[in-house]
C-alpha cells in the first residue's frame, strides 16, 4: 500500500505538467477548430513554458517569485494528497492555499493589472470553492468515505447517482480550464504573458512557474472527473480518461460560446449551481442510499 501510494505521488508530480499542458493544448486546439483555424499543436503550451523558464533562468525574482513557489508547492502537494488516496477535503483546501499565495505574489507585484487580476483571481476562487467541497460531500454520501482511495477503488460508478453534483462540477470548479471570466491568471497563450493578467508584472521564470501550478491545479480537477467514473475495475479507467479528454474538448468549445462572460453572472451561476443542483442531487442520493 505505501509503496504504490509514493509510486502515485512521483507518477503525479512528474506527468502532471505534462499532462495539465497537453489537455491545455487540446482545449485551445477545439477552440481553434469550432473558429475555422487549425490552430496551434497541442504540445505547443508546453515549448512556450519551457522556452520561458529557459530565458527567465538567471533572473531576480525577488518577493513575489517565493510566493510563486509556495503557490506551486501547494497545487504540488494538494496533487499529491489526492494521488495518494488521502482526503479529498485537505487536498481542496490545500489548492486554496495555492491561489491564496498567488494572490499574494500579484499584490506584491505593484501593477494595476495584477491588481485586478488578484481580485478577480479571489472571485474564482469563493465561485468555484462551494461546488468542490459539495463533490466531496457528494462522494462522501453515496461512498461512505472522503478517502480518494476508497472513492476510486472501493465504490460503485457515481456517474449516475451524482449526476447533478457533476454538472455542477464543470460549471462551477472546471471554470479554471478554460479561458473564460475567470480566466485572470493567465493570458490566453505563453507568448502573450505581457498583455493584461496577473503575471503582468513578473518576469519570465515566475510567469512559466505560474503556469505549471495551474497545470497542476488542472490534473487534480481532471481527477476529480474521473472519480466519478471509477470504481476499481480495469475497464473504467479508458471510460474516465474519455470523460476527461471530452470535458477538455467541451471547455474548449465553450471559449466560443461565451468567452467574455460578466464575471459576476459566472459568479451566481456557481452559486446557483452549487445551492439548487447539489442540494438536490445529495438529498436525492441520501433517500435513496
Amino acid at each position: 500500500m505505501i509503496i504504490q501510494m509514493i509510486i502515485s505521488v512521483l507518477a503525479f508530480i512528474l506527468l502532471a505538467p505534462f499532462i495539465g499542458g497537453i489537455m491545455t493544448g487540446i482545449s485551445s486546439k477545439a477552440s481553434a477548430r469550432v473558429q475555422g483555424r487549425n490552430g496551434a499543436d497541442i504540445f505547443q503550451p508546453l515549448s512556450d513554458t519551457m522556452a520561458l523558464l529557459q530565458k527567465g533562468r538567471n533572473e531576480n525574482s525577488g518577493v513575489q517569485g517565493y510566493y510563486v513557489k509556495v503557490s506551486l508547492f501547494f497545487h504540488i502537494f494538494a496533487g499529491a494528497l489526492f494521488f495518494a488516496g488521502m482526503d479529498m477535503l485537505i487536498a481542496i483546501s490545500c489548492m486554496g492555499l495555492g491561489i491564496v499565495f498567488m494572490v499574494l505574489a500579484a499584490y506584491t507585484s505593484g501593477t494595476y493589472y495584477a491588481r485586478i487580476g488578484a481580485d478577480r483571481l479571489i472571485r474564482e476562487m469563493v465561485a468555484a470553492a462551494p461546488m468542490m467541497f459539495m463533490a466531496a460531500i457528494g462522494f462522501y454520501v453515496y461512498c461512505g468515505s472522503f478517502d480518494v482511495r476508497d472513492v476510486a477503488l472501493n465504490s460503485p460508478v457515481g456517474f449516475i447517482p451524482l449526476i447533478g453534483i457533476f454538472a455542477g462540477f464543470i460549471i462551477s470548479p472546471c471554470s479554471k480550464l478554460r479561458k473564460s471570466s475567470f480566466d485572470y491568471r493567465m493570458p490566453h497563450s505563453m507568448y502573450q504573458r505581457d498583455m493584461d493578467s496577473i503575471t503582468d508584472a513578473f518576469n519570465k521564470k515566475d510567469a512559466a512557474l505560474c503556469e505549471i501550478a495551474s497545470w497542476y491545479e488542472k490534473t487534480v480537477l481532471y481527477g476529480f472527473i474521473f472519480l466519478f467514473f471509477s470504481n476499481g475495475r480495469i475497464w473504467m479507467i479508458p471510460v474516465g480518461l474519455a470523460a476527461c479528454l471530452i470535458v477538455c474538448v467541451i471547455q474548449g468549445i465553450l471559449e466560443n460560446i461565451s468567452p467574455v462572460a460578466d464575471n459576476k453572472r459566472a459568479f451566481k451561476l456557481s452559486w446557483t449551481a452549487a445551492l439548487i443542483i447539489g442540494v438536490i442531487n445529495l438529498l436525492v442520493v441520501y433517500i435513496v442510499v
